[in-house]
C-alpha cells in the first residue's frame, strides 16, 4: 500500500472515530507502528491531525479572537 493510500486510510478512520492508535492501525493495514507514526507525523505536519501518546486525533482549530474592527462591528 502507498503512502499517500495509508494517510487517507489514516484521515478517514480519524474523521470516523476522532482517533486512532497506532497499532491498531498497524494491524488494519499489515505494516509496522513506525509506518504509521510516520504518516501521522506527516499528517501532523499539514495540520490535518494532532499527534498524541499512542495515536493520532483530529486536529481542532483553535477559536479565533476577532478583531477590534469586527468587535466594534457587532456593537
Amino acid at each position: 500500500m502507498l503512502a499517500h493510500q495509508r494517510q487517507e486510510h489514516l484521515l478517514s478512520r480519524v474523521t470516523a472515530d476522532g482517533a486512532v492508535r497506532v497499532a491498531d492501525v498497524a494491524a488494519e493495514l499489515d505494516v509496522s507502528e513506525m509506518t504509521v507514526r510516520r504518516d501521522i507525523a506527516a499528517l501532523a505536519e499539514t495540520g490535518l491531525l494532532r499527534r498524541v501518546h499512542g495515536g493520532a486525533v483530529l486536529a481542532r482549530p483553535t477559536a479565533l479572537e476577532p478583531t477590534f474592527t469586527a468587535k466594534t462591528e457587532l456593537a
